[in-house]
């Protein structure tokens, strides 16, 4: 049951993030928008292993040690990179016709995500 309510809040917010960034990332206009979405990739560079000491001490001075949410924070974190950069080309790929049109027919940007 735990693993079950820590995965549905997980990708609950997962999908609520990354769906929000890789549109913004992906079809609004706005300077640094390639840095921004730079800063996402450089996220890749760090494994696991490497940042598991300094999450520890960070979630243990945050107070959410022995909850879910000291599960579900990083699993979030690490996967926002990975995801956002997925979703980001996939949105890219979307004609950018089918949105006018989607426009065109009352829809704005929020119904077309």
């Amino acid at each position: 049951m735990n693993s079950f309510i820590i995965m549905v809040i997980t990708v609950g917010i997962d999908i609520l993030l990354v769906g929000f960034a890789s549109y913004a990332l992906s079809r609004l206009v706005f300077p640094g928008r390639e840095v921004v979405f730079n800063i996402f990739l450089f996220g890749l560079l760090f494994p696991f292993a490497v940042a598991m000491l300094p999450l520890y001490i960070q979630i243990r001075s945050m107070g959410v040690l022995n909850t879910y949410w000291a599960v579900i924070i990083p699993q979030v974190a690490f996967a926002l990179p990975w995801h956002i950069m997925l979703t980001r080309n996939f949105f890219l790929q979307i004609p950018l016709e089918l949105e006018e049109a989607a426009r065109m027919a009352g829809s704005g940007r929020l119904r077309f995500l």
